[in-house]
């Protein structure tokens, strides 16, 4: 049975630098925009709409909120979508921005980026590898599946979620395509190669020289070159 409150918790802590840096922001109103996942990457960004009017830069003089969990400010813009995140540093493990330097605007659209363990991101998406496989004569079909876990606790967290580039692995058999695609002399050949490099690998010298002869014999009788044996493994 799925324990979906302990699945909350994991994802609330590998999430806790979201909330954390909401909260430093309380002043201006925050509102989360939405949140994009890689999952691949292990990343995380989310948009903040935050108010800051002209009132409220005066009164503060510098925005300072710790480096939780190492996230990142990475973007901002004013309310005509203009860059303005060169306006952040980094410094004594905080990000600081102040406010008397933003432009004439009373909206700022923030983007921040983290990272998520991966027992965190398993707790989100739901990945189903290959089990089995349609077979064709000309192709092999495997069917993969990737999904949303408990879209109702995500619900709860945030309005927008997508999650991208998921990684869904297939162990793809290519043993028929080669048995009909190469010819019996190639195939003979690769035969012949792997013979003399586990020779070379033993002590016998005897078998090396044996298996080296067979090789130079089928090289003078095949019309196939090196080149062409490659093509046809990488077509």
């Amino acid at each position: 049975m799925v324990d979906e409150k302990a699945d909350f918790t994991r994802i609330l802590k590998a999430m806790e630098w979201i909330d954390k840096v909401i909260d430093y922001f309380r002043p201006y109103k925050p509102e989360t925009k939405s949140m994009d996942i890689n999952y691949r990457s292990q990343k995380a960004e989310v948009e903040l709409l935050l108010h800051i009017p002209n009132n409220l830069k005066r009164k503060i003089r510098k925005i300072e909120v710790p480096a939780y969990q190492n996230f990142e400010i990475s973007e901002m813009r004013d309310e005509v979508f203009n860059r303005i995140g060169e306006l952040w540093w980094f410094e004594d493990g905080k990000w600081k921005l102040n406010p008397s330097k933003l432009p004439s605007s009373e909206k700022y659209l923030l983007t921040l980026e983290g990272r998520i363990p991966h027992d965190a991101l398993s707790k989100i998406v739901f990945i189903q590898p290959a089990s089995n496989k349609d077979r064709t004569e000309e192709m092999d079909r495997y069917w993969l599946a990737s999904m949303i876990r408990n879209v109702e606790i995500l619900e709860k967290l945030w309005d927008a979620l997508s999650v991208n580039d998921v990684i869904a692995n297939v162990k793809i058999g290519i043993e028929r395509s080669f048995s009909t695609t190469i010819p019996i002399k190639a195939k003979e050949r690769l035969r012949t190669i792997q013979r003399w490099v586990r020779a070379g690998r033993g002590r016998d010298k005897e078998e090396v020289h044996r298996v080296w002869g067979e090789l130079r014999r089928l090289e003078t009788k095949s019309k196939i070159s090196v080149d062409e044996i490659i093509d046809i493994i990488y077509r």
